[in-house]
């Protein structure tokens, strides 16, 4: 998959959930969706916890998910979630959710996507911003994430996943 068809399905994504009134701060729920939409468009889409950095152009720390430092509540998941497609693509729809706890004054967009074939097996995905850098590093939370997943998610995440694909296969048809 290519950086455009991945930005086009989150950004589905996101806007799908803004129009419902879906609060976008669950990464959680915006990779499942994603990760719905992409299989459903052919793919192969794993979910993947991640830490994520905030650092500035000289490299100091600003934020740090896996040191719970400076902007982490004790009783928050303790890391990020973003999809990995096709083994190579990484995709964050909530990235925004990092700068806004540090108060980001510059504008970002709020989708992360990037080829990253090494992502997988260990390397670091870092991803420039105005003034900083993000940087994502996978990590296994032995399946803490599905704890407090339901049944209903999971199938409203596959209908939805469904209704984007075919969205985003007849916009694809039209402008072809």
């Amino acid at each position: 998959m290519g950086i455009g068809e991945a930005r086009t399905i989150a950004q589905s994504v996101l806007n799908l959930l803004v129009t419902t009134g879906t609060p976008i701060d669950s990464c959680i729920l915006a990779s499942e969706f994603i990760r719905e939409t992409a299989v459903a468009l052919g793919h192969t889409v794993t979910m993947q916890p991640v830490y994520v950095k905030v650092l500035t152009p000289d490299e100091s720390v600003l934020y740090d998910l896996e040191a719970r430092l400076p902007f982490v509540p004790e009783d928050y998941y303790p890391g990020h979630m973003v999809t990995l497609i096709d083994g190579m693509t990484l995709v964050d729809a909530t990235a925004l959710q990092f700068l806004a706890r540090i108060d980001w004054p510059y504008s970002h967009d709020p989708i992360v996507a990037l080829e990253a074939p090494d992502f997988a097996q260990g390397a670091e995905a870092r991803v420039p911003v105005p003034d900083g850098i993000l940087v994502y590093r996978a990590f296994d939370d032995g399946g803490d994430w599905q704890k407090g997943r339901d049944v209903e998610t999971e199938a409203m995440a596959t209908i939805v996943g469904k209704a984007l694909a075919a969205q985003i296969q007849n916009t694809m048809e039209v402008s072809a």
